[in-house]
């Protein structure tokens, strides 16, 4: 009889499900169906909540409900009841795509995916609460606990080891992401596409939050100062949410003419928005991975990235760089990629060649390499 892995696809149902976390999910679970191994995989989901299409065998889901708020909730049955029914099906390798609170033991083996140390690395802006650092520091530790972790970048894996330095770093393997495998370079921007995205004729691109990490401030200060240089290039923000209040910050600039705000972009249409855009730019100040830099050389649009965090070992030679902290910098970035066509069709090539080297057939591949020795030790 094959092995039974169980994947927590859960994420992909609830408030992550339009984040990076989402789409690692489901494309991992994508992957892992098509391609051949010795593994039977199952699925936890909630049953109140829409199940992603992945074409999931229904006699292979594990359904289980939760009220959508408190999350606590979640966290209470994944304490006192996930493992009895995990056992009742007879799992014996269950990986957690988030970070959650259920230690290995003699029947089932545990693998967590971790994909960053945001929490631990900038407190004061995502623990507002004792109940918050609480439940972060226990799911932290049970996940630490894990037959082996699996980090989505090389600047996640050593911190993981630089701030639990009782981890055993044999236990942690890289596994790279991917961009959106439906993204593409679009190379003819009809007018058309443009109007239906509500996109103005030549833009610079952000995509992402509003938080503070994300350094939005630091964009449209530097976007604001390019003056009369900007030469009628608005400055697109898309798919963002947050708690920084940008609309003020805005209008204190004078740009409310100059800055469009996009929410809810659709997967199909994201090759369009990052095809149409003069440039991308990424000033975030800590990333795990950063897979909106990703989907930008994919589609071929030049980007200049922040050096912070995983962002340098994700582009690469593919980027120019900033100091996250310098205004100033990125400025005069922004007005040299928007001045010499040159450097951009060089920065394209090196961003598609750059993307190339990702894949989410990898990504499983490796994943699945992590299941077939976690469960021969």
């Amino acid at each position: 009889m094959k092995p039974r892995v169980c994947l927590d696809i859960r994420p992909a149902q609830t408030g992550a499900k339009n984040t990076g976390i989402g789409a690692y999910v489901r494309e991992l679970v994508k992957q892992l169906l098509e391609m051949e191994s010795r593994f039977d995989f199952w699925f936890l989901v909630l049953s109140n909540y829409p199940i992603p299409n992945l074409k999931l065998s229904r006699d292979r889901l594990i359904k289980i409900w939760r009220p959508r708020k408190p999350e606590r909730w979640q966290v209470v049955y994944d304490y006192f009841i996930l493992r009895r029914t995990l056992k009742k099906q007879r799992i014996q390798l269950f990986h957690s795509l988030v970070p959650g609170l259920l230690r290995p033991d003699a029947d089932i083996k545990i693998v967590t995916t971790i994909y960053d140390l945001i929490p631990s690395i900038y407190p004061d802006d995502h623990i507002n609460s004792i109940d918050v650092k609480l439940l972060y520091d226990c799911k932290m530790r049970d996940s630490i606990a894990s037959d082996h972790i699996v980090a989505i970048s090389d600047v996640t894996s050593r911190d993981l080891t630089r701030i639990f330095n009782n981890i055993n770093t044999d236990k942690i393997t890289v596994t790279s992401l991917a961009a959106y495998t439906g993204l593409r370079r679009v190379v003819e921007m009809k007018r058309e596409y443009l109007n239906r995205l509500g996109l103005p004729e030549r833009y610079i691109l952000y995509v992402g939050g509003y938080n503070k990490r994300k350094n939005i401030p630091l964009l449209l200060n530097a976007y604001f100062a390019l003056g009369m240089r900007r030469k009628n290039v608005k400055l697109v923000l898309a798919d963002a949410a947050g708690n920084y209040d940008i609309a003020s910050h805005v209008a204190s600039l004078g740009l409310q003419n100059d800055v469009v705000r996009l929410t809810h972009i659709a997967e199909n249409d994201l090759s369009l928005l990052y095809s149409g855009a003069i440039f991308f730019v990424y000033p975030s100040l800590y990333e795990g991975f950063g897979l909106p830099v990703l989907e930008a050389m994919t589609c071929g649009t030049p980007v200049l990235s922040s050096n912070a965090g995983s962002l340098v070992e994700v582009a690469g030679d593919a980027a120019l760089y900033f100091t996250p902290g310098n205004e100033d910098e990125l400025t005069m970035l922004m007005e040299r990629v928007l001045e010499d066509s040159i450097l951009r069709d060089d920065m394209r090539s090196r961003g598609l060649n750059r993307a190339s080297l990702y894949s989410w057939r990898r990504c499983a591949q490796e994943t699945l390499t992590v299941y077939e020795n976690v469960l021969m030790a």
